[in-house]
């Protein structure tokens, strides 16, 4: 019986109470498109007709049912703008931030805004999506911009924003997308999520509080002046895909916690002033598919636990101090391009180097390798291009060579081994570089 009575008094309260709902709804809507309107007599477009349903009729308080770019959730409140290449030229000056509550996206990309971003944007409490991108904004990233804790996407490329990164901008947990590129920023202080960040003047270390950014799967940060060492911290992001940080001046050791990113697909670390060993636990990336370490102060061996990423088809090591031989292990790989040459490797060709059947370019050129070319290279039949000069490598070039048809681009080695085992096999030697100063008949 008791919960009878509850249940009727539950019904008598929703009829009761409903019309003062409603109105109090009715209210907030009108108060929202009223904002709407006094920021919309600040702005100016080349066409007219885009603002032009941008009124509010004596019969009607809420801008959900025809004002465009404008959606509204079940109760009339303004959730969506999207104005993005709508020719709008303004600011944000007078955008009523306060007045609109529920809003969860904002995409103003592709017009003629201008000015400051100003630090009222921290009250959207509920925002998801903020798009401004391509417009004119100016002056620096505004700290309040960290109180977006709902913010999942943040789009601010192709302004003149200028300054340093706002430190806050770190608070955003949700953050899964931040693309800062093509601005004036000059001072890296803390960023992240699909972060792409290449080809501005960035020039501080990388944050370590990355590593709090657990939804990341792009960070780009290439083609900067970063300095310092990569954070340890960056071996957090289990979902990190794609991590690249080439031409910059990153120093130190490569973190061997990057061995724990197992989605990671694409590693590009060349260019920079990286020194001591590869850590064997790059090893552990099964998903890794393109490898590029080049153009560093690398040392030590090439990990024979890269013969465990069943995965990769680029591997860039040229231009190291890398020393030792070369890990037989490689040739359980399907690799597609392996470039060693420029390092200090000794030893032996691994004789199951083509052994994947996939290899296109090989290149060991400028080390202390010894002994023969492999008669294995029979198996090379993929190969385009083949360097091996520079060495101390002996006796006669492999009949095997005879073979290897698709070889291109490359200067011709005029030794009389070449002309003494091939025969008839001589032209394809006219492409075949790389074996000059080294090769000895015996």
């Amino acid at each position: 019986m008791a919960k009878h009575l509850s249940l009727e008094s539950l019904i008598l309260f929703i009829i009761v109470a409903f019309p003062f709902f409603s109105a109090f709804a009715a209210a907030a809507a009108s108060e929202e498109a009223i904002s709407l309107l006094e920021w919309k007599a600040t702005l100016r477009t080349r066409n007219n007709s885009v603002l032009s349903t941008w009124t509010l009729p004596s019969s009607k308080t809420s801008p959900c049912s025809t004002w465009h770019g404008v959606s509204c959730n079940s109760f009339g409140s303004v959730t969506r703008l999207n104005l993005s290449v709508s020719t709008v030229n303004g600011t944000l000056y007078r955008f009523p931030f306060s007045s609109l509550p529920n809003l969860t996206h904002i995409d103003f990309a592709l017009n003629g805004f201008y000015g400051n971003i100003p630090s009222q944007i921290g009250n959207l409490s509920k925002l998801i999506y903020l798009d401004l991108s391509s417009n004119q904004f100016s002056g620096k990233i505004p700290q309040d911009i960290g109180k977006l804790t709902n913010l999942e996407v943040l789009h601010l490329v192709e302004n003149q924003l200028n300054g340093s990164i706002p430190q806050e901008i770190g608070n955003l947990s949700s953050l899964v997308e931040l693309a800062l590129y093509k601005n004036n920023l000059e001072v890296l202080s803390s960023i992240l999520s699909n972060l792409f960040m290449d080809t501005n003047l960035l020039t501080d270390p990388i944050p370590s509080f990355f590593g709090n950014f657990t939804n990341l799967t792009y960070l780009h940060l290439f083609n900067n002046q970063l300095s310092g060492s990569i954070p340890w911290e960056l071996g957090k992001l289990k979902f990190l895909e794609s991590l690249s940080l080439y031409s910059n001046n990153l120093t130190s050791s490569i973190p061997s916690s990057l061995g724990d990113l197992q989605s990671l697909t694409l590693l590009h670390l060349y260019e920079n002033r990286l020194s001591g060993p590869i850590p064997n636990a790059l090893g552990n990336l099964q998903s890794m598919e393109d490898l590029e370490l080049s153009q560093n102060e690398l040392n030590g061996s090439i990990p024979a636990s890269f013969g465990d990423l069943s995965n990769l088809e680029y591997l860039y090591l040229r231009d190291n101090q890398l020393s030792g031989p070369i890990p037989q292990e490689l040739g359980n790989l399907n690799l597609i391009v392996l470039q060693m040459d420029t390092n200090h490797l000794s030893g032996s060709l691994p004789d199951n180097i083509c052994e994947g059947g996939k290899l296109t370019n090989l290149t060991a050129n400028d080390n202390m390798l010894t002994g023969s070319i492999p008669k294995s290279f029979k198996g090379c039949s993929s190969l385009v291009r083949l360097r091996l000069g520079n060495n101390h490598l002996t006796g006669n070039i492999p009949e095997a060579f005879s073979v290897l048809t698709h070889l291109q681009g490359l200067r011709s080695n005029k030794t009389k081994a070449a002309q003494k085992c091939c025969g008839k096999a001589t032209l394809y030697y006219q492409y075949l570089v790389s074996l000059r100063r080294n090769i000895k008949n015996n």
